[in-house]
């Protein structure tokens, strides 16, 4: 769905495969614009705990959080953990792209 609006997307199974993928872009000069994580992941490391790595490696990471749990505290206070936004699940193609577009804007 990303690569139809023009955004390239890289996928990872939990947590610290997005911490490799993310500190790998960066030292190849390919940084990721955004990030969307999940606040549940039974693999591995969640959102909470994979925001933490992140901004331990980036403090200017931009990363959404979503999930269905609309009462997580992740989910309820976002920018306390260091997340720009959050998308409740489910949520369309509109608000995604919408809020990876606000995101973006923040960051030219």
């Amino acid at each position: 769905m990303l690569e139809r609006f023009g955004y390239e997307a890289v996928c990872a199974r939990e947590g610290s495969e997005v911490t490799a993928a993310y500190a790998m872009a960066r030292h190849l000069g390919i940084p990721f614009t955004v990030l969307l994580l999940d606040v549940n992941n039974r693999l591995g490391m969640g959102a909470e705990e994979t925001m933490a790595c992140l901004l331990d490696l980036d403090p200017n990471v931009k990363a959404i959080v979503c999930s269905a749990d609309y009462h997580h505290p992740v989910i309820k206070h976002y920018s306390t953990y260091g997340f720009v936004a959050k998308l409740e699940k489910p949520f369309s193609r509109k608000d995604l792209i919408a809020t990876i577009g606000q995101i973006k804007h923040l960051c030219d």
